[in-house]
């Protein structure tokens, strides 16, 4: 279409961020894999462009943009990596999968985690919610060692890591904690409990974000 060219010219020149914000966004809306080249040269600009240029890549869903979608997977803002998640969800090419679901066991970022979980199904793998889980677990039993590596003796802590091991599994799932705790207030309580637990361990109440 005629109308990339002068977008493209507007995205570089215009000399205020909305206008050129503006220009990103059209090329993303009309959808033409010839604007990949320009956005994929954005991807290496400042924060907001690398944001609007993942979007546009993404709106596109051309094949050949899959490689520079990828690489913002490792983007140093969250940001950028959860629309960039987003985007690799929305082309719906299968060959992301693989780097998806690696990123997912690696990832820190909640906001990110959550949109690499609702990628993967979009991409015909069910197990997004599941390795999610998974991955929180791996994540919270990695800091409860790293904590206990300074409370603990040794002998101790190497006894009260085979509890942590299997105790987060199980406090995952609601059944079980039903079961321990006797029904839906001992269950109630029984979470209390873990809260200060984990208050008394890190010397501040565990903070949870929405959607977590």
């Amino acid at each position: 279409p005629r109308a990339i060219k002068p977008l493209q010219d507007l995205a570089v020149s215009a000399r205020g961020i909305e206008t050129r914000m503006a220009a990103y966004r059209s090329l993303g809306h009309i959808r033409h894999p010839e604007a990949i080249e320009f956005l994929e040269q954005a991807l290496h600009s400042e924060f907001t462009i690398r944001c609007r240029a993942v979007i546009a890549l993404g709106e596109i869903g051309d094949s050949r943009a899959l490689p520079g979608l990828l690489a913002m997977l490792r983007d140093p803002a969250a940001e950028v990596r959860h629309h960039a998640a987003v985007a690799l969800g929305q082309s719906g090419d299968a060959t992301a999968l693989h780097p998806l679901a690696d990123r997912l066991t690696q990832e820190e970022d909640q906001m990110v985690r959550r949109g690499l979980a609702r990628a993967l199904p979009q991409l015909g793998d069910p197990r997004g919610e599941k390795l999610l889980d998974e991955s929180r677990s791996v994540r919270v039993k990695r800091e409860l060692k790293r904590r206990l590596a300074k409370l603990l003796p040794i002998g101790l802590r190497d006894q009260f890591e085979v509890l942590i091991s299997g105790s987060i599994a199980k406090l995952s799932n609601p059944r079980v904690l039903l079961k321990w705790g006797g029904g839906g207030a001992g269950a109630l309580a029984l979470l209390v409990g873990l809260g200060w637990l984990l208050y008394w361990m890190f010397g501040r109440p565990p903070v949870y974000r929405a959607g977590q």
